[in-house]
């Protein structure tokens, strides 16, 4: 494409991707703990390391976004700067939970989809990630309830290719034992949110309705 683009064109493209690297770098890794994986510089648990195979695709996707090339007939290569490209999808695999938190609405949909009988398959869910990662996704964001309830959660982290993006699961923490925690590496999960409504443990489980589960979360952030 960089043949067909004018001077002007490809130099608003290279400096667009430069402030993009650079806004990265000022606004995660400055100032910011890092980790130093064998992919890249991992800063974000929303965005693929940098460096990484699943980065260069993101920046190619916006480039991709940013340049329409137009050479048929007397028309000159074009810029439209419209990007569509979905980089973060979430996706609630279940409404199912442990817990009655007073600021979640998975309750009401779980008591829909339960009486409508509209629970998405296993199979129709990877085909829903599937057509995320064809769409240019590179951040695949798994939520509920609480999908760790979900027994073949780790068939979803392994439809994603790292080379294409990454997984990350938001969860309450409760069911973080360490022999799942391993599967969960293992099946290729790049990162976890652990929720916590409040630093005093009393207050938190009381807004969740879920004795002990302060404990249980913390414990399985230092699992993870």
């Amino acid at each position: 494409m960089a043949g067909s683009l004018k001077q002007w064109q490809n130099s608003v493209i290279r400096n667009g991707i430069m402030r993009y690297r650079e806004n990265l770098q000022n606004y995660y890794i400055q100032n910011k703990s890092v980790v130093e994986t064998a992919s890249g510089t991992a800063f974000s648990l929303l965005s693929p390391p940098l460096g990484s195979p699943a980065a260069r695709r993101r920046v190619r996707r916006i480039m991709d976004d940013m340049t329409v090339a137009t050479n048929g007939g007397n028309s000159s290569p074009t810029m439209k700067w419209v990007g569509r490209t979905p980089h973060f999808v979430t996706i609630a695999v279940t409404y199912r939970c442990q817990c009655d938190c007073a600021h979640c609405s998975a309750y009401i949909y779980r008591r829909q989809v339960e009486q409508a009988h509209s629970q998405l398959s296993t199979a129709e869910m990877k085909s829903v990630i599937q057509d995320a990662l064809a769409l240019g996704s590179t951040c695949i964001i798994l939520t509920g309830g609480e999908p760790l309830l979900m027994k073949n959660i780790r068939e979803l982290i392994e439809v994603v290719p790292r080379s294409e993006g990454i997984v990350t699961i938001f969860t309450n923490g409760e069911c973080l034992s360490k022999p799942l925690v391993r599967e969960l590496k293992d099946a290729g999960l790049f990162g976890v949110f652990v929720s916590l409504d409040y630093p005093d443990a009393e207050r938190h489980d009381t807004n969740r309705k879920r004795p002990g589960l302060f404990e249980k979360a913390v414990s399985g952030i230092r699992l993870c």
